[in-house]
C-alpha cells in the first residue's frame, strides 16, 4: 500500500457518523484505522470557526499536533479516517497538514429530522457542568462564534431550542460548500443520510471508492443495521411549519434535494420518532418534568 489517505467527515452531528465509524472499523481494520470523535474539545471549533487564520493557528495547539504526528505514523501502512461532528472547524487545519492526502466527506440530512434529533439530546439546553462545557466549545451561537448567516444575530434570543439546531444544521452545511470555494482542489464529496440507508448500495458503494476502500459484501448488507447510541426524546414541541421562519434553511435544503414532503410531513409523524408524549411512559416522563424543574 502506498501512503495512506487522511478522510474527515464534516457534519453538524446525528448524521450517521456513528455508523461509518462502527463499520468501517469492523470491516477495514486491515486497511485503515478508524476513530470517532478522538480529540473531545481540544478542535476548540466554536473559537476557530471561520477564522482566516484557524488552519495555522490550531496545528499548533499541543493536543492537536501530538494527533496530527499520530496520524503521519499511521499513514505509513493504513487510511486514516476521523468522523464526528466537532472536527467542522479542524477541516483547514487538516488540509494544510495533509494536503495530498486529505478527503473529505460530508453528510447531509434532512434538517427537520437532523434538528429534530439534536434537540432530544439537549444540545444547546445542557442538563450539566460537562454538557455544558461541551456545548460552548462547539455548537455555534451568532454571539460566540463566526458565523455566515448574520441575521440571526437579532434573532437568537427568540428562537426555540429546536430552531436552534436549525441554525446548526445551516452554519455547517453552509461550511461545506463554501470549503468546496476556499480549496477547489481538495478532494470533496458529499451523501445524503437518507440515500445511504435507502434501497440502493450505490451511495456507499461511491463514499467507498472515494475513500479507497475496496467493495466488501458485508458492509453493503450492514447498511440494513443503523447504529444510534444516543437514542432519546425530547418534551420540546417540533413542528415542520418551523421551517417556513427559515428561508436560509429551506433553500440549502431544496439544494441538496430535498422537497416539501419531505420538509412538511405530519406533525404526528415527527411526534412518533422524537417526542416523549409519543414514546416514554407516564410515569418516566414524570420524573424527567421533576428533574428538569430542579436543574432550572
Amino acid at each position: 500500500m502506498t501512503q495512506g489517505s487522511v478522510i474527515l467527515f464534516l457534519s453538524c452531528g446525528r448524521t450517521g457518523t456513528q455508523w461509518f465509524a462502527d463499520k468501517l472499523a469492523h470491516y477495514y481494520s486491515d486497511l485503515a484505522e478508524v476513530v470517532h470523535e478522538p480529540m473531545g474539545n481540544s478542535y476548540q471549533s466554536v473559537h476557530f470557526f471561520r477564522q482566516p487564520s484557524a488552519d495555522r493557528e490550531q496545528g499548533t495547539l499541543k493536543d492537536i499536533t501530538r494527533h496530527f504526528q499520530s496520524i503521519h505514523r499511521t499513514l505509513s501502512n493504513k487510511h486514516y479516517i476521523e468522523s464526528g461532528w466537532p472536527a467542522y472547524a479542524a477541516i483547514p487545519a487538516f488540509y494544510k497538514q495533509f494536503p495530498q492526502q486529505f478527503r473529505l466527506v460530508h453528510m447531509v440530512r434532512n434538517p427537520l429530522h437532523n434538528a429534530a434529533s439534536m434537540t432530544t439530546l439537549h444540545f444547546y439546553q445542557p442538563r450539566n457542568d460537562e454538557e455544558a462545557t461541551f456545548f460552548s466549545t462547539n455548537l455555534l451561537t451568532p454571539e460566540t462564534a463566526t458565523i455566515k448567516h448574520l441575521e440571526y444575530r437579532a434573532l437568537w434570543n427568540n428562537l426555540s431550542i429546536f430552531e436552534k439546531n436549525l441554525f446548526q444544521w445551516l452554519e455547517i452545511n453552509s461550511w461545506g460548500e463554501d470549503l468546496q470555494a476556499l480549496y477547489p482542489e481538495m478532494p470533496y464529496h458529499q451523501i445524503k443520510f437518507e440515500n445511504l440507508f435507502g434501497d440502493s448500495d450505490l451511495p456507499l458503494r461511491q463514499v467507498l471508492n472515494f475513500i479507497g476502500l475496496p467493495i466488501r459484501p458485508d458492509i453493503l448488507e450492514a447498511r440494513h443495521s443503523p447504529k444510534d447510541d444516543h437514542r432519546s426524546y425530547t418534551h420540546h414541541p417540533l413542528e415542520p411549519e418551523v421551517l417556513k421562519r427559515h428561508p436560509r434553511v429551506l433553500q440549502l435544503a431544496y439544494r441538496y434535494g430535498y422537497a416539501d414532503a419531505d420538509l412538511f410531513p405530519n406533525p404526528t409523524q415527527l411526534a412518533q420518532r422524537y417526542s416523549e408524549s409519543h414514546n416514554v411512559s407516564f410515569g418516566k416522563r414524570l420524573e424527567r418534568w421533576v428533574k428538569r424543574l430542579l436543574r432550572s
